[in-house]
Order: C-alpha cells, then structure tokens, then sequence
C-alpha cells in the first residue's frame, strides 16, 4: 500500500494529470501514514509529483522534512589496508544522508517549487548542503547538479562558498556538456543569484514568468524608454559561467562544433535573463539570441507560451532586432488560433506590439481577440479580467483601432465583472482610455467611479493622476455638485502626493529647446506642473506672470510611426492630441516641437535657424511675441559691475 501510494502519484505528475481532489485525497492519506515504512525512491518521487502537478502543502513537506532529518542509522564499509574484506561500521547521520543522488535533487526541488512558507524549511537546506559538499560534486549528473543550484538560488539560501563550488564543478565539465534545458536553469539560477547579490535580500524570488509577470504590462513605452540601466558588474561568482554562455552563443554562427539553439531554448533564455543586473553582459547575450531567432527557418512547431516569451522580451530588453523579428512573428500570430492561447500570454504579445510601435501586429491581435469575445461562453472560459481587458484597451486605444464595436464591446465586458475589489490600477486606467477616446457614457464613467472612490485611499499618484485628469476633462458633461467634491478630494490627495511623484529626467532635446528661449530671453518654466499638478508641460511661456504657452517638447514616443511604400511619416499620439484639448480647453496656446524638426536643426548647427523655428512656432499659433515674459536686457559691462 505504502509503495503504490508513491506509484500512483509519479504516473499522473508524469502524464500531467492535474487533479486536485485526487492529490488532496493523496495528501490527506499520506498525512496519516508511518514514512519510515516508505522506501527513499518512493518518498522522492511523491515529492516530485506533488510538485510537477503544482500542488503546494506545507504541512504535508513539514511532515517529510520531520522524517528527512530524523537520525538513523546508516552503514559505512571501511576498508584497512591489509585487509581485504570490509568490516562494517554504523554511525547515525540524517535520513536524507541514505538517499541517492537525484532523489536529494527531486526532494530539494519540490520544496523550492511548492513550499510557500519557505523559511520553514531552511534547516533541510542547511543539512542537505553538508550533505552534498560531503559527497562532492562528482557523483551529481548535470540534471542533478543544475536543479540543486535552482533549488538553493530560487528560495535565497545560496551562500557565496556554495554557489561558487557549483560553479567551479560547472566550469571544469564545460557549459558543452550540458543540455539545452539544464543550461537554461543554470543560466535562471545564477541570473537569480546575481539579483540577490544587488538586492540583498532573503526572501524568495518568484522567476519571471508569462503567469506571474503583470508588472511588465503595465509600463508604457515612454517608462520603458526612461528606465535606468545602471551598469552593474556581473560578481566573481556567476562570471566565469555567463563568459562561457557567451562563447556557445556564438558558436550559433560557427559551422563547426555548433549547438542546435532551438526557439524554445531561447524564449527560456531570454526571460531567465530579464532579472540580470549586468546590462553589457544581457545586452550581448539578447543580441546573440536575437541571431539565433533571425537564424530559424519556421516558427510553426513553437508553443503558444514561447511565442509570446519571445514577443515581449526582446522589447522590453530592447534588442536591436526585435522590430524585423516583431514583423515576421505577425504572420504567425496571424496563422494562430487563439483560442489555446491564455489571456495572459495575449496580453503580453499585445503589449510588446504596442510599445514598440508596431501596430499593424498589435491590430492582428485586437481583432482576433475583440472577435472571440463575441463568443461569450469562450471568454467566461478563456479566464478575461479586469487586468486583461485594461491591457487589450489600452492597445485598442494607443493603435486607434477603436471603432465603436470594439470599444462598445469591451466596456460592456467591463461592465459585467464586478469591479468593487477591481485593481486600482486598471479601473483608472480603463476610465482614462474611456475619456482619451472621448466616449461619453456617463453610465460607464459612473460605473467606474463608483469602486474608486470607494477605496480611493488605496490609490497611487499615478492612479490620482489619471483619475483628476479624467475629471477634469469630463466636467462639462457632470456639472453638478458630486463631481465637483470627487475632484476636489482627488486634488487634494494628489497633492499630498507631490514629494513623492518625482520630476522626469528632461531629455537633451528638451534642455536645447529651454536653452534656445533662454537665449531669446523668455521666461519659461520647465516641467511645470498645471491645475494642481494634473498635467505636466514641459515648457510654460509666461505673460504677466500667468501661464499662457504650453511648449511640449515630443520625442519619438508622442508619435506613431506610419511607413508607406518607400517613406515614413509621423502622426502625434492620440494621447498626446488630447492632451492638447484639454490644455487649450483651460486656456494655454499649445505648440508642439516635434523631434525630427528639431533634429535636422541641430544638424545643421545653427543657433539663429533654431531661434526663427520656435518664433515662427509661437507667431503661427497667435502669440503675440512682445506680450510674453522676457528676462531683463544685458546691461553694459560698467553698469554690470556697479
């Protein structure tokens, strides 16, 4: 009985046969159960099934590591040198020290993978790495010896000695005799290292993974252009390993001795990556994949999952190649049916071609998924959330592919869900898509404000922000009283909220433009924060005192990108059009400094061509020059030093 118990969970873990009722009942059957009466094979395998079916249990692992680090008895042969046969030496040591190579593996594996309260289990840790150091590396195959690294790198309980022995070991068999899968957990594992070391912190790391990873969503490719990559140097431990990853990499271009990087290899390479702190080192390695993936014939035999993990790693790790690759990934995508695709794995690809401004794929995926959620038993059963539906309209939105069905379509979704315990972050997103698109459906707007204001405590500055602004824009449609109090108690909060809502970092382009008013005496302001810090201008003309010019300064990310035939033509953001309104609607003449304009100035390097551009910018929008706010005039050099 005790043996078929192990049996019977191995072979559904092996067919990934999920059912929860039968490991509960597995569970509950083992809890009851004498472990001394199971053999060490039986024990890992249970453990390694319960943990390949994703069933977490910490009292039935607390229940084993009881019996793991029970003391027993164990038999030792010693051998003199004269004699020839062994005598026979016992000596008590933990359970764990009778079991075999990979079932240390299996049991160290399991806990990592399902043990939620993971601190629980640090003395098994603990006993299991005295265990290993005494046997040495030697007799651990290179499955065994990467999941052991995972194992101790994923829960935090990797000390620097421990972590260096593996490498060395890993080092000397070299990185060609390991297999494609175990070098993606070895590259996870010293990337998770790596992390801890900056971070320095104890507690466990999730991988970065298509179920886990909604963060990566919600940046906007202008916060993708901001993010800061402060070079970090990869630590002597972990160095001699990513050297050595590199030069397999390039062998991917090497006729000779070259190992076959198949596509699933590289979609797990890639997000194993992401949490590198070493820029110049994930920068070559994206770049030598990048080759790899443009090396492939097909995509057709590549997973739903790995799809998807290519599509939004290469943008959101900014590879050079990741737009040529992004339009051959949309005929594929084309090709696809979605409905085996998860929500998740949708929103991520949706993402990716939104923010690298490659629409036409963004537009294949909108319209594919806006069509399957006419088919309202497939979208209960798809799993469609809130967070989902956010990311598909704010797609929907940032591509213009908004015809009134596919937004009409999407709120009604919206409205269907219950959004009192809506995240915060999607519920003011989805009313500021709502009023960018200017929608007007009061019932719609009510509809979201409702829960936010209901947990209005719970928002961040970016939530308060796009809430006032949404308030603001909407006010000729709610003039009444209610709405002039939910403006004033955002307004309020928002500004509580000034300390911490840094500045952004003004662009070189941004700092050439103020410089080139300075120049002409204009009293300016930049970033300057407006109605109570709602909007944010990067450049604010004056007159009397009183803000009269909003300069914005557009960079490549205020544009779409059109390409016809053999020329390319910018179009403003709609975003960024409807800031405009609102700025000219409160009174401000708006102009806009589009980046290619000023870039071809500055090629040519003259001051008086930049100085006419922006005054025939102000004149062409009605300003009246001599009006606005000008610096004093230079004095001579006498009146100067007196």
């Amino acid at each position: 009985r005790h043996g078929s118990v192990g049996s019977l969970a191995w072979s559904f873990a092996c067919f990934n046969i999920q059912n929860k009722k039968l490991f509960a009942r597995l569970e509950k059957d083992l809890l009851k159960m004498n472990l001394q009466l199971f053999t060490t094979q039986s024990i890992s395998n249970i453990l390694w099934a319960f943990a390949t079916v994703g069933f977490p249990s910490d009292t039935l692992l607390l229940k084993f590591q009881e019996h793991l680090l029970a003391s027993c008895i164990q038999l030792k042969a010693t051998r003199r040198k004269k004699s020839i046969s062994g005598a026979a030496q016992s000596s008590l040591s933990p359970r764990i020290s009778i079991f075999s190579e990979q079932g240390i593996g299996n049991i160290l594996w399991a806990v990592a993978t399902i043990g939620t309260s993971i601190e629980k289990f640090k003395r098994l840790f603990e006993v299991c790495e005295e265990e290993i150091i005494r046997r040495g590396w030697a007799p651990f195959n290179e499955q065994g010896l990467s999941v052991i690294l995972w194992s101790y790198t994923s829960t935090g309980f990797a000390r620097d000695q421990f972590v260096s022995s593996v490498e060395q070991e890993i080092i000397s068999r070299g990185l060609k005799s390991f297999n494609n899968h175990t070098l993606c957990i070895l590259t996870r594992s010293f990337t998770l290292f790596a992390s801890f070391q900056k971070s320095s912190k104890a507690s466990k790391t999730d991988d970065l993974d298509l179920r886990d990873s909604d963060e990566i969503r919600k940046i906007s490719e202008q916060e993708l252009e901001e993010i800061e990559e402060v070079e970090v140097e990869v630590q002597v431990i972990g160095k001699k390993f990513f050297q050595q990853l590199v030069e397999i990499l390039r062998s991917c271009d090497s006729d000779s001795n070259k190992r076959v990087w198949d596509l699933e290899t590289c979609s797990r390479l890639l997000i194993n990556i992401v949490k590198l702190p070493a820029h110049s080192v994930k920068r070559e390695v994206v770049m030598l994949i990048s080759k790899c993936i443009l090396a492939s014939k097909s995509m057709v035999k590549v997973s739903n999952k790995s799809l998807c993990a290519i599509t939004w790693t290469l943008v959101y790790l900014r590879s050079p190649s990741s737009q040529e690759i992004l339009e051959r990934l949309i005929d594929e995508f084309k090709r696809r049916d979605f409905k085996s695709f998860s929500p998740s794995e949708l929103t991520k690809a949706i993402w990716a071609f939104t923010v690298s401004g490659c629409y036409d794929g963004a537009r294949v995926i909108q319209n594919k998924c806006i069509r399957l959620f006419l088919e309202e038993e497939w979208l209960r059963r798809a799993g469609w959330d809130l967070s989902s539906v956010s990311s598909l309209s704010w797609s929907c939105m940032k591509a213009e592919n908004t015809g009134c069905d596919h937004m009409q379509l999407l709120e009604d979704f919206v409205a269907s869900l219950p959004l009192s315990k809506g995240d915060m972050d999607d519920l003011s997103n989805l009313l500021w898509i709502h009023v960018v698109l200017e929608r007007g459906r009061l019932d719609y707007i009510n509809l979201l404000l409702e829960p936010i204001f209901a947990r209005l405590d719970q928002c961040r500055a970016a939530n308060l922000t796009q809430i006032a602004q949404a308030l603001v824009a909407i006010s000729p449609l709610r003039k009444n009283e209610n709405h002039d109090g939910q403006l004033k108690r955002v307004l309020k909060k928002l500004e509580a909220t000034w300390r911490e809502r840094k500045l952004p970092h003004s662009s070189g382009m941004h700092r050439g433009v103020s410089t080139c008013l300075q120049e002409m005496r204009f009293v300016h302001w930049m970033e300057y924060r407006f109605l109570s810090g709602i909007f944010l201008i990067d450049i604010v003309l004056f007159k009397n005192r009183k803000a009269v010019v909003a300069v914005e300064v557009d960079g490549p990310m205020h544009f779409n990108r059109v390409v016809e035939e053999d020329s390319v033509r910018y179009v403003r953001c709609i975003e960024s059009r409807w800031k405009d309104k609102i700025l000219r609607q409160e009174g401000l003449t708006v102009i806009s400094i589009p980046f290619y304009e000023w870039d071809s100035l500055l090629a040519e390097g003259k001051k008086d061509q930049q100085q006419a551009y922006l005054l025939a910018k102000l004149e062409a929008a009605g300003v009246k020059l001599e009006e606005l706010d000008r610096l004093p005039q230079p004095s001579d050099t006498a009146a100067t030093s007196s």
